[in-house]
């Protein structure tokens, strides 16, 4: 019984080598690592919206290029203009470690949720 778990083990070591950590399996297939951020910035809160108290989120959808840089980011919704504007402009400054399929760089469309939160409230 041992020896099975041990070559079921070294089976998803030598299918994921390569990968710093395991991709996700509903979302990347087997072979493919999924990108890593390397830098991240966070939208800046609007502060008149911050004074009043405003809270919400804005969700960006983004294609991460085989460089690992952010191309054709759009607002796909926000609850609120500027946390929709600020998000995009920070998306775009964001840097990562592309996926990887078959030792070769790829393409991949993420979405990521800013929220905007405010302890004020």
């Amino acid at each position: 019984m041992k020896i099975a778990q041990l070559i079921v083990v070294a089976c998803a070591l030598v299918a994921f080598a390569g990968c710093a950590t395991a991709p996700e399996p509903d979302l990347f297939a087997s072979g493919t690592c999924p990108p890593k951020v390397l830098r991240q910035f966070d939208p800046i809160y609007p502060f008149d919206l911050y004074q009043k108290g405003v809270t919400g989120e804005a969700v960006v959808e983004y294609t991460i290029d085989i460089n690992g840089n952010v191309t054709d980011a759009k607002l796909i919704k926000a609850t609120h203009a500027e946390f929709g504007i600020l998000s995009l402009d920070c998306i775009r400054k964001w840097k990562y470690r592309p996926s990887m399929k078959d030792g070769h760089p790829v393409e991949v469309i993420q979405q990521h949720v800013f929220p905007f939160e405010n302890a004020k409230r």
